[in-house]
């Protein structure tokens, strides 16, 4: 056996591999005594700082959630937060986003995590993973699946059955599946959180179940990971919340988050950690914020003032993650909300931009006075740079922006083909033809109860005997909007947020008259107890002039319609085109399908399609879901529609090798739209082009500089 002593000092340009990265480290492996010509490898605390392979080293992060990027784009963005001037990058990891049927993992195509952590690793970052159970995030559900409460509402996040055994069967999964890329195993990662944000849920101190349930989790990361990972916990950056959501002393790393006053988080994280065992640290912070549908303006975080809160941390010698460096897009269902209660109810937007300094599209983000966050963060980050711990001689060049524009010039393109989503043959189509009875009583009449845990459930029955005046009562009110049609005549809509959640039946309902209840699922909660108003659909069952809703026959048939991509193609749509009308004349025909196949001049480039005109609904191109659109709340008219989109159905592609089609250069592309409410007076729909300084024409947002520090004291992401 031969002892080798290396040492070496090199410089380098960006490296594009992890072999370079490990050059560029050479600094850090000076000395290494080994039977291999392979160095040693760790990332460990010491004296109160991050030490990665014998070197002190500062992790600058930023957040990105590969589940809110096309996997095509995961390499740029990448590259960017990489050429921001960044070293790391973090991750949520959402749960009902790998298990969306239980017991049924995917980890393939859109969803490959392993590819994602490859390529930070290739582009020399380092990845700091979040894998939940929980993540909050904005995201439905905060990544618990929505099975999880099919038998009805359930505890969550605490040592109970049946949330913990299905938990733990995640967390056991996703952990071995991330081991072989730990930064011990040759791999990029470096730490890894436990849960997120749990003292604004549960408490250890003062509940025993919270305390076991915090405790497997720490327990079993550590016997498939081994003790070699930094594991930690993340919360609001006060002591208070520090404590009710990790523990004291050396079993696990508590770091505070949102660090509006660094120095009492820096102080309660010390009072928490073993001593020499603090690395100053903020989990979080934030960019921008939240928008949520309704809104008039976005939360804005200055350019100015975000470099200044980053400047001031790296002066700290703090370690820091930006929430978030580049946002995203709520592509599908995914899209969470805020709220407490029945009537305190927030859905997200579908744009995931955050105001962040890497926007939506790639290109660079802009504040409210249209200075440019990436600029302004790359110039302070240059100031600080580290050749030996950031891996290279310089912050590497940024690539070149993706090319968007509006496709067809601007011009409008009419969806000239239309089916009505009540009709039986679009039913069958999205259904597949299965449908469920609720039996001849039934007062809960939840989605989940019969499998439907995304999209819209159709709720049908025939009406027994009427009196005059009758009327239909939601108690406690729909999860989340119900649309009432008798004969496919509609009677009215309710919001879970209306403080009347009873309407008045039409004249001419009739007894065994057919009723349908479409309701639409806008996203579950994703923070805090509000996560406990669990169940969608009609959990409270209907009322029928204030008695239980006795359907004439067999009781209800629920139907779920997931709008699964794969169910689309089978919509029956008429050879006749559509003849457009008044708005009220469609509105009267109820929600609709509009459909149409057209040829992009412009060839291969991102854009945006634009609402306006229309109502409420969901948009596809080639398949692939972009969204939601409420143009009648606002503040998002426009939807992200990525390149890539336009070769074919890339987004739910299990399969990497549908990333690899040849690019078309005059693609034929199918935009699909459901319009719920209203559609376009004249079925058309319009492509814009790249978000400008600041986007807001394309969002429809009047910003309001005074929300710039609104969200401060809060911590969510």
């Amino acid at each position: 056996m031969i002892a080798i002593t290396v040492s070496l000092l090199v410089a380098y340009s960006f490296p594009r591999t992890w072999g370079a990265w490990e050059k560029n480290m050479a600094p850090i492996l000076i000395s290494n005594t080994s039977s291999s010509l392979s160095p040693s490898r760790s990332f460990k605390i010491e004296r109160d700082r991050f030490v990665i392979n014998g070197r002190p080293i500062i992790l600058k992060a930023g957040c990105m959630h590969y589940s809110r990027v096309p996997r095509a784009y995961w390499n740029d963005r990448l590259m960017r937060i990489r050429a921001m001037g960044l070293n790391t990058v973090s991750t949520y990891v959402p749960w009902n986003f790998h298990e969306k049927s239980e017991g049924s993992y995917n980890f393939g195509g859109q969803k490959d995590l392993k590819e994602f952590i490859r390529l930070a690793q290739e582009n020399s970052l380092l990845v700091i993973l979040r894998p939940g159970p929980y993540i909050c995030a904005e995201w439905d559900f905060g990544g618990l699946p929505g099975w999880l409460v099919k038998e009805g509402a359930t505890a969550l996040r605490t040592d109970a059955e049946p949330f913990i055994s299905h938990a733990m069967r995640w967390w056991r999964t996703i952990l071995a599946l991330v081991r072989p890329q730990l930064y011990s195993n040759g791999g990029p990662i470096v730490m890894v959180q436990v849960e997120n944000e749990y003292g604004f849920y549960g408490n250890v101190q003062e509940n025993p179940s919270d305390r076991r349930y915090m405790q497997k989790l720490i327990s079993t990361a550590k016997e498939i990971l081994g003790y070699q990972i930094v594991l930690f916990t993340t919360d609001f950056g006060y002591e208070k919340f520090l404590k009710r959501g990790s523990f004291p002393g050396g079993s696990i790393y508590t770091v505070g988050d949102t660090c509006k006053k660094p120095g009492v988080t820096f102080r309660a994280q010390h009072g928490m950690n073993e001593r020499g065992k603090s690395p100053n640290m903020c989990s979080e912070i934030y960019t921008g914020w939240m928008t949520r549908w309704g809104e008039d303006s976005t939360m804005h975080v200055t350019a100015k003032d975000l470099a200044q809160r980053v400047e001031d941390l790296l002066k700290r010698n703090s370690s820091f993650a930006l929430y978030m460096a580049h946002g995203g897009s709520n592509f599908g269902f995914w899209s969470g909300a805020a709220g407490t209660n029945a009537t305190d109810f927030q859905p997200m937007i579908t744009s995931y931009d955050y105001s962040a300094p890497i926007a939506e599209n790639g290109h660079h983000g802009v504040d409210i006075n249209k200075e440019d966050k990436f600029i302004a963060l790359r110039r302070v980050l240059e100031r600080h740079w580290n050749p030996v711990s950031d891996g290279s001689s310089r912050i590497p060049a940024e690539p070149d922006h993706i090319q968007s524009t509006a496709l067809f010039k601007g011009k409008s393109v009419k969806l000239s083909r239309k089916a009505s989503l009540l009709a039986p043959s679009t039913i069958s189509a999205l259904s597949g033809g299965r449908m469920q009875s609720s039996g001849p009583i039934a007062r809960n009449l939840a989605m989940e109860k019969f499998g439907c845990y995304y999209g819209l459930a159709l709720y049908s029955a025939r009406l027994p005997a009427l009196r005059s005046g009758s009327k239909l009562t939601f108690p406690s009110g729909p999860r989340d909007r119900a649309q009432v049609f008798i004969d496919g005549r509609l009677q009215g809509v309710v919001y879970r947020t209306d403080t009347n959640y009873t309407l008045a039946l039409g004249p001419g309902a009739r007894e065994s008259d057919r009723i349908d209840i479409l309701v639409e699922n806008k996203g579950r909660i994703n923070f805090a107890h509000g996560m406990d108003e669990q169940l969608k659909g009609l959990p409270f069952g209907v009322l029928l002039n204030d008695e239980v809703f006795l359907p004439k026959g067999n009781g209800w048939e629920v139907t779920c319609l997931p709008l699964h991509s794969k169910d689309l193609s089978g919509i029956p749509f008429p050879e006749q085109e559509t003849s457009t009308g008044s708005n009220s004349t469609i509105l009267f025909e109820g929600p609709s399908f509009f459909w149409t196949t057209v040829t992009v001049p412009e060839g291969r480039k991102d854009s945006f399609i634009d609402m306006e005109g229309w109502g409420k609904g969901y948009v596809w191109v080639n398949s692939n879901p972009l969204g939601r659109y409420w143009t009648e709340k606002g503040p998002q008219n426009c939807l992200y529609v990525p390149a890539p989109f336009l070769d074919g159905n890339v987004w739910l592609a299990e399969s990497p090798m549908l990333f690899a089609v040849e690019e078309n250069p005059h693609p034929q592309i199918e935009v699909l739209v459901l319009e719920l409410d209203r559609p376009n007076f004249d079925l058309s729909v319009r492509f814009a082009s790249e978000l400008s300084k600041g986007g807001d024409d394309l969002l429809k947002i009047g910003n309001n500089s005074n929300n710039s520090q609104a969200h401060d004291d809060q911590a969510i992401g």
